[in-house]
């Protein structure tokens, strides 16, 4: 990958090069327990111009976030919203699956907020409580970053 961006690496690719990457489910083993946490992250198509912070669109990704949690569809213990894409720490229920819950949330932001998702996403099941802390770390060093402080503010008004 570091090769392909000219020393740069990233974890996003060019969406030329999308099609090239192996494609892995997103179904866990029947040992993998219901209360595990996972690392999800998903972005936008066009990942110009900070889509998800263009008018209301952070706050209303949000509320989505906090009205499945309430419901119990999922267990969001932290999301955050970066410009175009986003990263959350998520237990899912053991009815349905991860890949289900992801591609019914996407879908309800796509025709509710106008939001074009990339059709996969990455994410990573943590297997220790010390795995849960670097990810939780990661994430709030992303909030950290002077260049995300338009969403952390953004959200932090409206939420």
């Amino acid at each position: 990958l570091r090769s392909r961006l000219g020393g740069n690496a990233s974890p996003y690719l060019d969406p030329a090069e999308r099609s090239t990457r192996k494609v892995l489910g997103h179904s866990g083993p029947s040992w993998v327990s219901t209360t595990s946490i996972f690392f999800v992250t998903i972005c936008v198509n066009d990942r110009r111009d900070a889509p998800l912070l263009q008018m209301d669109r952070a706050a209303r990704l949000i509320a989505s976030v906090k009205f499945l949690h309430v419901r119990g569809d999922w267990f969001a213990r932290l999301f955050l919203i970066m410009p175009d894409h986003v990263h959350g720490l998520i237990a899912f229920p053991s009815t349905g699956s991860l890949a289900h819950r992801v591609a019914a949330w996407k879908g309800y932001t796509h025709k509710t907020i106008g939001i074009e998702w990339q059709e996969r996403f990455f994410d990573h099941r943590l297997r220790s409580d010390e795995g849960l802390e670097e990810k939780a770390d990661y994430i709030r060093a992303c909030i950290q970053n002077r260049w995300n402080q338009v969403a952390v503010e953004m959200i932090g008004a409206r939420a």
